[in-house]
């Protein structure tokens, strides 16, 4: 069983399709209180589809969640259908190496010697965008990603994220047709972009043992239209885990220029003893409004948490409202004042899943994992079928 399990999870990470049993689900509208950008993102969709001149042409999704964001299969689906209707632009935003338990389906690391830091486990107040930092452990520690996706060969925008370290030198990096590069930060203290243009595979050498720090990578094709989904998370994360990242992380957003940007919490919240409501509603309401501060033409979705339920009070038979983790209902509750409050699109995961207690029925069709948190391959993709569904009914 464990040997099957492993198949499956690299048959789906090299895009391999399996026959899937499709379940109707419910409809869950995504909803627009007056989303004051909502006008730019349909007109960028026109100039995908047109195929306007860059930087127009390309449209750019970011989604900050937790773990059914770091699985990459709710968003890998997002992904599919966008780029299926207006093609792909390429990557987008992936960790520095491999983080161990989540994946993304685009890339895959072979690092050697690096090691890497979470916000998750260690509060250092100096990560960046998504958490991580990888840092080389012993001297020419080597990191190579590759492509995941069998395509022709293509000339791609990079731009990494890097803090130089006062007494190494700089990283080097070699592209898939030998062209080197040099991840100079020129001097500059703190958080680094440096971009070049490379062909991938690209292998990043560390001259010196703790030299340089990476703390995330952008991939985008170049001149390629189209569209880009990055998921951007932690498995275990709250929100809150924002607050682990350096100050101005958001300049980091801000950076990738995203159309629209997804946040995706509320699932740990839910299990969380004890829960301040009203620090939580707060917090909600000032990130979103230092994202509309520094991206200020984004469109911002708020994506309430799936359904879910505790285990051990279904087996006692217990009450539906019994079986919800305890503050789930206030979760989605304030989520959707604040999307009101802030001028935001709300999508109700739970609604398609057929709201309270719905886990269960999912779990019954295939469609929901056995922990009743978590979702199936095919759960995950339903849902994202139908946020795209109701996406493009309100981009049309």
């Amino acid at each position: 069983m464990k040997k099957l399990k492993q198949l499956v999870g690299i048959m789906l990470i090299v895009g391999f399709a399996f026959p899937a049993a499709v379940y109707a689900v419910e409809s869950s509208p995504v909803i627009n209180f007056h989303e004051p950008n909502l006008f730019k993102l349909k007109n960028k969709l026109v100039n995908v589809k047109n195929k306007v001149a860059p930087p127009d042409s390309v449209l750019r999704i970011t989604q900050l969640g937790d773990s059914h964001t770091a699985a990459d299969i709710f968003t890998g689906a997002l992904r599919q259908s966008f780029q299926q209707d207006y093609g792909s632009a390429g990557i987008g935003w992936i960790s520095p190496i491999n983080v161990y338990g989540q994946r993304n389906t685009q890339v895959y690391y072979n690092a050697l010697d690096w090691t890497l830091t979470s916000s998750r486990s260690t509060v250092a107040n100096d990560y960046p965008m998504g958490g991580f930092i990888a840092t080389p452990a012993v001297a020419n520690a080597q990191l190579t990603i590759s492509y995941n996706v069998d395509e022709k060969p293509s000339l791609w925008n990079a731009t990494f994220l890097v803090k130089q370290l006062k007494k190494g030198k700089p990283l080097k990096l070699v592209d898939g047709m030998n062209y080197e590069v040099v991840l100079d930060t020129k001097g500059q203290t703190g958080w680094q972009y440096v971009s070049a243009f490379v062909m991938l595979p690209l292998t990043i050498t560390a001259e010196s043992a703790e030299s340089a720090k990476l703390g995330g990578i952008w991939l985008e094709k170049n001149g390629a239209p189209g569209v880009v989904v990055s998921p951007v998370a932690l498995n275990g994360a709250k929100q809150s885990i924002w607050t682990h990242w350096r100050r101005d992380w958001t300049n980091d957003l801000a950076k990738i220029k995203s159309d629209l940007i997804i946040i995706a919490y509320g699932t740990n919240e839910a299990f969380e003893t004890p829960f301040n409501a009203v620090r939580y509603k707060q917090f909600l309401i000032d990130s979103i409004k230092e994202i509309r501060k520094k991206s200020p033409t984004s469109v911002i979705l708020i994506v309430s948490p799936p359904d879910s339920m505790l285990r051990n009070k279904i087996r006692r038979g217990a009450s539906c409202q019994a079986m919800q983790p305890p503050n789930l209902s206030i979760i989605r509750k304030v989520q959707k004042e604040v999307a009101k409050q802030q001028h935001t699109l709300y999508w109700d995961w739970s609604a398609v899943m057929g709201g309270m207690c719905g886990m269960r029925n999912w779990v019954a069709k295939g469609l929901g994992n056995k922990d009743h948190i978590h979702l199936t391959a095919n759960g995950y993709q339903q849902s994202a079928d139908q946020l795209y569904k109701s996406l493009s009914e309100v981009l049309r």
